[in-house]
């Protein structure tokens, strides 16, 4: 099958100043790992953010072994989504932004936790939260999802407004 060009995307137009539809989320799934998701998922925020000029967030939402961070030689130990689980909860999101991390491509990135255990404290209503809010922030939001069914995975895909299936 063939690739599907760039603007074959559901990526959204350059708004008039001061005018802000919310994003867009592209969520990445495979029901296998060892795909490689997640280096589509880089390459894609990359590209986006670099070939379209949009504003793009990508998630690592690989909860318990994401890679996102090695992939972009990131230190999940400064910042990640765990950092925001209480402020998120209490309606705080602000603090969403804060524990984006800044990359030299022009991507901001949410890291998985630091360690597999912690994945058990993000609950769906945090990722539903998280993940709305960086649609209000930003242009694009791309996200790595884990390759099971379990409950964040399915609250992303029904987030999703479009879903790019790596198959092998």
């Amino acid at each position: 099958m063939p690739a599907m060009p760039m603007n074959q995307l559901m990526v959204p137009q350059a708004q008039a100043p001061g005018v802000r539809e919310p994003g867009k989320v592209i969520t990445l799934f495979s029901p296998k790992g060892g795909v490689g998701r997640t280096t589509l998922a880089v390459n894609l925020a990359v590209a986006l953010a670099s070939e379209m000029g949009r504003s793009v967030a990508l998630v690592d939402a690989s909860l318990q072994f994401g890679d996102v961070g090695v992939l972009l030689n990131l230190n999940p130990k400064n910042k990640s989504i765990v950092d925001v689980l209480g402020d998120v909860g209490n309606g705080d999101v602000d603090l969403v932004d804060g524990a984006l991390v800044g990359h030299s491509t022009g991507i901001r990135v949410l890291l998985a936790p630091p360690s597999p255990e912690m994945a058990e404290l993000v609950t769906v209503d945090h990722i539903r939260r998280v993940v709305n809010r960086l649609r209000e922030t930003h242009d694009l939001v791309i996200v790595d999802s884990w390759p099971f069914f379990q409950d964040n995975t399915l609250a992303l895909l029904d987030m999703s407004d479009q879903i790019l299936g790596v198959l092998t």
